[in-house]
């Protein structure tokens, strides 16, 4: 049996998202998939093709730029630990995420990100306190 409060999510961390180890000491601040702002991007970007998705004949290369592109704009929210080839440190922006997502080399991180933001019980507020303590 569980208590309500443990199905509880925080809206907060849904949102804006919370923070994952990646590679090299890279961390990655992912929002949930399918919250509130990328949904209604979803509706919005896919609805000029409704009924090629409806007949299962929407170019599969229109889906991933959709895919990407919500996913550079309202699941993907910061990075920290990442540097360009200088050797600076890379700000995020919405726009450097898609440029790393397209990137051939860079598949991974585009696989990784949906798979956080997929993680439902990460969001919960029981494991968002657990994971603080530790």
């Amino acid at each position: 049996m569980a208590k309500l409060k443990e199905l509880f999510v925080d809206p907060v961390v849904v949102k804006d998202g919370r923070w994952v180890d990646y590679l090299c000491g890279v961390k990655l601040r992912v929002a949930r998939f399918g919250n509130d702002a990328h949904s209604a991007f979803l509706r919005e970007a896919y609805a000029p093709h409704r009924k090629e998705t409806r007949e299962g004949k929407l170019d599969p290369a229109v889906a991933t730029e959709i895919g990407r592109r919500g996913v550079a704009q309202y699941v993907l929210r910061d990075w920290s630990g990442l540097e360009d080839d200088d050797g600076q440190p890379l700000k995020y922006s919405a726009e450097k995420a898609l440029e790393l997502f397209a990137h051939p080399k860079l598949a991974d991180l585009y696989a990784f990100v949906v798979e956080a933001a997929r993680h439902e019980d990460a969001y919960r507020e029981a494991a968002l306190e657990d994971a603080r303590k530790n």
